[in-house]
């Protein structure tokens, strides 16, 4: 006859002064007797040390992350603020020697600074409230290719000069979404292939793949560095190629895509293709129709 292998499992012991919890062992006895060994022992300390260190691993992670953040969001905005002072202080000290038209464009490109500033607190306070699972989404059920239509409608003048171009399955892609937000992913992965793809042309697609909606913007910019592509959702990335990074765009335009899309439950994700630029693609779950109900 063959010999049982022993065997342990962990279960949880109420007890008035606190929750134990427990594992136990058991083999069965040698010699092919009767019975089996059983014996129970306390590892509700080394469970608790356990949770305490993965609790403390998590509490130093997210302390980096902040400190890390804290230090990009003071450098990305002393750039608007030193030309706010500048061109404020300029005013301050020589205003009896500055003609009229040079006070009101010092105070034009001071008014342009505040702008860029208010646009980048909001981004970085979209970015958190994704982040933390705080922003409100209103989803329902959306027709993906009505939407991406609606987006590239709305950015009339990248469309009217035929940059891009659009391929839309013609069978019913639909998806819960929150149309705001989702069109919002599409605005930001637009304008990074404006950035980076230079004057070539922008495709974008959707269709269907292994049962998901997918969504991709593709360039034929000249793409990215490949050990560069992981890193291209990192909040304040901005990477080589990208024109006019002085004064245009944030770095956060992607890392709000990649906190969009996980909270509607989808993935993204950026390649390579072979023909060269830069293809950065989304894939939610797809939803049937249903009945009385109209897709947005």
């Amino acid at each position: 006859a063959g010999h049982l292998p022993g065997f342990e499992f962990a279960y949880p012991c109420h007890s008035a002064a606190a929750q134990r919890r427990f594992m136990m062992h058991a083999a069965p006895l040698a010699g092919g007797r009767n019975g089996a060994v059983v014996f129970h022992r306390d590892v509700t300390e080394q469970q608790r040390a356990a949770e305490l260190a993965f609790a403390l691993r998590a509490s130093q992670e997210n302390a980096e992350l902040k400190s890390r953040m804290l230090r990009m969001i003071s450098h990305e905005f002393r750039t608007p603020l030193s030309i706010i002072r500048g061109y404020l202080t300029m005013i301050l000290e020589y205003q009896d020697r500055l003609e009229r038209g040079e006070v009101a464009a010092a105070l034009g490109n001071a008014d342009a600074a505040v702008g860029r500033l208010d646009r980048m607190i909001e981004s970085v306070l979209t970015l958190s409230r994704f982040t933390s699972g705080m922003q409100a989404m209103d989803r329902k059920l959306v027709s993906v290719q009505a939407l991406v239509r609606q987006a590239m409608s709305a950015l009339g003048p990248t469309m009217s000069n035929g940059r891009c171009s659009l391929r839309l399955d013609p069978t019913p892609l639909l998806a819960s979404l929150d149309e705001m937000w989702m069109q919002q992913v599409i605005f930001n992965l637009v304008d990074n292939a404006v950035k980076y793809g230079g004057a070539a042309p922008i495709e974008i697609h959707a269709g269907m793949k292994h049962g998901r909606v997918l969504l991709a913007v593709q360039d034929h910019g000249p793409g990215v560095p490949a050990d560069q592509l992981s890193t291209v959702f990192e909040e304040f990335r901005r990477l080589p190629g990208e024109q006019g990074s002085a004064g245009h765009g944030f770095g956060l335009g992607l890392s709000i895509c990649r906190a969009i899309v996980e909270a509607h439950g989808g993935r993204i994700w950026a390649e390579l293709p072979p023909e060269g630029g830069l293809r950065v693609c989304v894939a939610l779950e797809a939803e049937a129709a249903r009945p009385g109900s109209e897709p947005g």
